[in-house]
């Protein structure tokens, strides 16, 4: 759990959170909508921080078995080694 928080900006994905309905194109009248946006930066920061986490559970995964039946995940598990 530890490694979740120092690799995601807690304050980046509670904002990113608070504005979902702005990704999904819903429109929020209130007046902290209004005057608060996420920026390139915090979506930036947000996706690095997910694909470590991503790279870091292929990894883990990796190292329990190099192979896996499901076509997909094998790709993926080959890609890693890489």
């Amino acid at each position: 759990m530890e490694q979740i928080a120092n690799a995601l900006d807690s304050a980046v994905v509670a904002r990113f959170w608070e504005h979902r309905d702005d990704q999904m194109g819903h429109e929020d009248g209130s007046v902290q909508a209004r005057y608060a946006h996420i920026t390139s930066g915090m979506i930036e920061r947000l996706l690095d921080g997910l694909t470590g986490l991503w790279t870091a559970a292929l990894e883990g995964r990796r190292a329990i078995n190099p192979r896996s039946p499901v076509a997909v995940l094998d790709r993926l598990l080959g890609e890693c080694g890489e």
